[in-house]
Protein backbone atom coordinates (compact mmCIF):
# COMPACT_ATOMS: atom_id res chain seq x y z
CA UNK A 1 0.00 0.00 0.00
CA UNK A 2 1.74 3.31 -1.21
CA UNK A 3 1.55 6.64 1.80
CA UNK A 4 -1.10 8.82 0.57
CA UNK A 5 0.93 12.05 -0.75
CA UNK A 6 -0.88 15.68 -0.32
CA UNK A 7 -0.40 17.86 -3.56
CA UNK A 8 -1.48 21.65 -3.21
CA UNK A 9 -4.15 22.48 -6.51
CA UNK A 10 -5.77 25.45 -7.20
CA UNK A 11 -9.24 26.05 -6.21
CA UNK A 12 -10.34 26.54 -9.79
CA UNK A 13 -9.10 22.81 -10.58
CA UNK A 14 -10.37 21.44 -7.37
CA UNK A 15 -13.90 22.78 -8.17
CA UNK A 16 -13.61 21.54 -11.47
CA UNK A 17 -12.39 17.96 -11.19
CA UNK A 18 -15.15 17.74 -8.26
CA UNK A 19 -18.16 18.24 -10.35
CA UNK A 20 -16.04 16.19 -12.84
CA UNK A 21 -16.26 13.43 -10.44
CA UNK A 22 -19.84 13.92 -8.76
CA UNK A 23 -20.88 12.77 -12.64
CA UNK A 24 -19.11 9.66 -12.84
CA UNK A 25 -19.20 8.73 -8.98
CA UNK A 26 -22.28 10.13 -7.38
CA UNK A 27 -21.15 10.19 -3.43
CA UNK A 28 -19.88 13.38 -2.54
CA UNK A 29 -17.89 11.65 0.56
CA UNK A 30 -16.21 9.70 -1.74
CA UNK A 31 -15.53 12.77 -3.97
CA UNK A 32 -13.97 14.99 -1.08
CA UNK A 33 -12.14 12.30 0.06
CA UNK A 34 -10.03 11.95 -2.58
CA UNK A 35 -9.84 15.44 -3.26
CA UNK A 36 -8.27 15.93 0.12
CA UNK A 37 -4.88 14.70 -1.27
CA UNK A 38 -5.01 17.91 -3.37
CA UNK A 39 -5.62 20.73 -1.06
CA UNK A 40 -6.22 24.00 -2.45
CA UNK A 41 -3.98 26.75 -2.53
CA UNK A 42 -4.44 30.47 -3.42
CA UNK A 43 -1.97 31.31 -5.84
CA UNK A 44 -2.10 29.54 -9.43
CA UNK A 45 0.96 27.57 -10.23
CA UNK A 46 2.14 26.40 -13.36
CA UNK A 47 1.74 22.43 -13.53
CA UNK A 48 4.45 20.00 -15.20
CA UNK A 49 3.34 17.48 -17.70
CA UNK A 50 4.75 14.98 -15.89
CA UNK A 51 3.11 16.25 -12.36
CA UNK A 52 0.05 16.06 -14.26
CA UNK A 53 0.71 12.57 -15.76
CA UNK A 54 1.65 11.57 -12.22
CA UNK A 55 -2.15 12.93 -10.94
CA UNK A 56 -3.90 11.28 -13.75
CA UNK A 57 -2.13 8.12 -12.81
CA UNK A 58 -3.03 8.20 -9.40
CA UNK A 59 -6.65 9.33 -10.20
CA UNK A 60 -6.99 6.41 -12.30
CA UNK A 61 -5.89 4.06 -9.90
CA UNK A 62 -8.20 5.38 -6.83
CA UNK A 63 -11.49 5.60 -9.77
CA UNK A 64 -10.45 1.57 -10.59
CA UNK A 65 -10.41 0.76 -7.17
CA UNK A 66 -13.76 2.42 -6.42
CA UNK A 67 -15.28 1.31 -9.22
CA UNK A 68 -13.91 -2.12 -8.20
CA UNK A 69 -15.06 -1.41 -4.50
CA UNK A 70 -18.73 -0.31 -5.89
CA UNK A 71 -18.94 -3.52 -8.62
CA UNK A 72 -18.44 -5.86 -5.17
CA UNK A 73 -20.78 -3.80 -3.10
CA UNK A 74 -23.46 -3.62 -5.92
CA UNK A 75 -22.88 -7.01 -6.89
CA UNK A 76 -23.30 -8.42 -3.07
CA UNK A 77 -26.70 -5.72 -3.05
CA UNK A 78 -28.00 -7.58 -6.29
CA UNK A 79 -27.51 -10.93 -5.09
CA UNK A 80 -28.90 -9.86 -1.36
CA UNK A 81 -31.68 -8.44 -3.58
CA UNK A 82 -32.28 -11.23 -5.69
CA UNK A 83 -32.43 -13.54 -2.44
CA UNK A 84 -34.91 -11.41 -0.80
CA UNK A 85 -36.94 -11.31 -4.02
CA UNK A 86 -36.55 -14.88 -4.19
CA UNK A 87 -38.17 -15.26 -0.61
CA UNK A 88 -40.68 -12.85 -0.91
CA UNK A 89 -41.76 -14.48 -4.30
CA UNK A 90 -41.95 -17.64 -2.54
CA UNK A 91 -43.88 -16.18 0.06
CA UNK A 92 -45.97 -14.39 -2.05
CA UNK A 93 -46.72 -17.65 -4.22
CA UNK A 94 -48.04 -19.24 -0.92
CA UNK A 95 -49.96 -16.85 0.36
CA UNK A 96 -51.81 -16.50 -2.96
CA UNK A 97 -52.32 -20.28 -3.03
CA UNK A 98 -53.30 -20.11 0.31
CA UNK A 99 -55.87 -17.31 -0.50
CA UNK A 100 -56.92 -19.05 -3.66
CA UNK A 101 -57.68 -22.15 -1.96
CA UNK A 102 -59.87 -19.70 0.82
CA UNK A 103 -61.46 -18.26 -2.12
CA UNK A 104 -62.44 -21.67 -3.81
CA UNK A 105 -63.86 -23.01 -0.71
CA UNK A 106 -66.02 -19.81 -0.06
CA UNK A 107 -67.41 -20.17 -3.68
CA UNK A 108 -67.92 -23.57 -3.20
CA UNK A 109 -70.04 -22.53 -0.15
CA UNK A 110 -71.72 -19.55 -1.58
CA UNK A 111 -72.59 -21.67 -5.07
CA UNK A 112 -73.95 -24.40 -2.60
CA UNK A 113 -76.27 -21.76 -0.56
CA UNK A 114 -76.94 -20.39 -4.25
CA UNK A 115 -78.03 -23.35 -5.71
CA UNK A 116 -80.45 -24.97 -2.39
CA UNK A 117 -82.06 -20.48 -2.49
CA UNK A 118 -82.58 -21.21 -6.26
CA UNK A 119 -84.33 -24.73 -5.75
CA UNK A 120 -86.19 -23.58 -2.68
CA UNK A 121 -87.44 -19.78 -4.98
CA UNK A 122 -88.07 -23.14 -8.12
CA UNK A 123 -90.03 -25.33 -5.97
CA UNK A 124 -92.41 -22.01 -4.90
CA UNK A 125 -92.60 -20.75 -8.28
CA UNK A 126 -93.75 -23.90 -9.36
CA UNK A 127 -96.33 -23.91 -6.52
CA UNK A 128 -97.82 -20.41 -7.14
CA UNK A 129 -97.50 -21.67 -10.93
CA UNK A 130 -99.83 -24.33 -10.32
CA UNK A 131 -102.39 -22.12 -8.62
CA UNK A 132 -102.56 -19.96 -10.93
CA UNK A 133 -102.86 -22.06 -13.85
CA UNK A 134 -105.77 -24.20 -11.80
CA UNK A 135 -107.27 -19.94 -11.54
CA UNK A 136 -106.70 -20.17 -15.24
CA UNK A 137 -108.43 -23.26 -16.02
CA UNK A 138 -111.37 -22.54 -13.66
CA UNK A 139 -111.84 -19.18 -15.02
CA UNK A 140 -111.62 -20.57 -19.01
CA UNK A 141 -113.97 -23.22 -18.22
CA UNK A 142 -116.63 -20.87 -16.97
CA UNK A 143 -115.74 -18.35 -20.12
CA UNK A 144 -116.27 -21.36 -22.25
CA UNK A 145 -119.61 -22.19 -20.63
CA UNK A 146 -120.89 -19.16 -21.32
CA UNK A 147 -119.27 -18.89 -24.83
CA UNK A 148 -121.06 -22.27 -25.08
CA UNK A 149 -124.44 -21.01 -24.01
CA UNK A 150 -124.00 -17.40 -26.02
CA UNK A 151 -123.39 -19.76 -29.02
CA UNK A 152 -126.26 -21.75 -28.29
CA UNK A 153 -128.78 -18.35 -28.12
CA UNK A 154 -127.15 -17.02 -31.11
CA UNK A 155 -127.41 -20.81 -33.22
CA UNK A 156 -131.10 -20.81 -32.26
CA UNK A 157 -132.09 -16.96 -33.22
CA UNK A 158 -129.88 -17.55 -36.98
CA UNK A 159 -131.76 -21.14 -37.05
CA UNK A 160 -135.13 -19.28 -36.48
CA UNK A 161 -134.47 -16.54 -38.87
CA UNK A 162 -132.89 -18.82 -41.95
CA UNK A 163 -136.47 -20.50 -40.79
CA UNK A 164 -138.40 -17.42 -41.47
CA UNK A 165 -136.44 -16.78 -44.74
CA UNK A 166 -136.33 -20.05 -46.38
CA UNK A 167 -140.25 -19.64 -45.31
CA UNK A 168 -140.18 -16.21 -47.10
CA UNK A 169 -138.19 -18.10 -50.24
CA UNK A 170 -140.28 -20.87 -50.56
CA UNK A 171 -143.48 -18.55 -50.53
CA UNK A 172 -141.62 -16.80 -53.23
CA UNK A 173 -140.86 -20.20 -55.58
CA UNK A 174 -144.46 -20.96 -55.31
CA UNK A 175 -145.42 -17.63 -56.89
CA UNK A 176 -143.09 -17.64 -59.53
CA UNK A 177 -143.19 -21.34 -60.67
CA UNK A 178 -147.36 -20.50 -60.75
CA UNK A 179 -146.63 -17.09 -62.61
CA UNK A 180 -144.27 -19.18 -64.73
CA UNK A 181 -146.75 -22.36 -65.16
CA UNK A 182 -149.01 -19.61 -66.45
CA UNK A 183 -147.44 -17.96 -68.91
CA UNK A 184 -146.37 -21.52 -70.29
CA UNK A 185 -149.99 -22.28 -70.53
CA UNK A 186 -150.93 -19.44 -72.21
CA UNK A 187 -147.80 -20.00 -74.54
CA UNK A 188 -149.26 -23.44 -75.31
CA UNK A 189 -152.83 -22.37 -76.25
CA UNK A 190 -151.27 -19.58 -78.46
CA UNK A 191 -148.78 -22.41 -80.02
CA UNK A 192 -152.21 -24.80 -80.72
CA UNK A 193 -154.01 -21.96 -82.39
CA UNK A 194 -151.68 -20.93 -84.50
CA UNK A 195 -151.20 -24.83 -85.33
CA UNK A 196 -154.74 -24.79 -86.02
CA UNK A 197 -154.51 -22.17 -88.14
CA UNK A 198 -151.71 -23.21 -90.18
CA UNK A 199 -153.31 -26.52 -90.26
CA UNK A 200 -156.62 -25.07 -92.09
CA UNK A 201 -154.85 -22.34 -94.50
CA UNK A 202 -153.04 -25.26 -95.82
CA UNK A 203 -155.81 -27.39 -96.27
CA UNK A 204 -157.55 -24.88 -98.07
CA UNK A 205 -154.81 -24.57 -100.20
CA UNK A 206 -155.04 -28.21 -100.66
CA UNK A 207 -158.59 -28.01 -101.58
CA UNK A 208 -157.99 -25.35 -103.99
CA UNK A 209 -155.66 -26.77 -105.45
CA UNK A 210 -157.07 -30.21 -105.92
CA UNK A 211 -160.16 -28.86 -107.76
CA UNK A 212 -158.16 -27.02 -110.10
CA UNK A 213 -156.80 -29.63 -111.09
CA UNK A 214 -159.92 -31.59 -111.97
Amino acid sequence: MRSAVAMAMSEKSRSALYQGFMHVIPNEQAVEEMLSYFPARDVEEPVTRDHLRAEVALLRTELHTEMAGLRVELKGEMADLRTELHTEMTDLKVELRSEMADLREELKSEMTNLKVELRSEMADLREELKGEMADLREELKGEMADLREELKGEMADLREELKGEMADLRTDVRVEMAELRTDMEQMMRRMQMWMVGTAISVGGIVVAATAALH
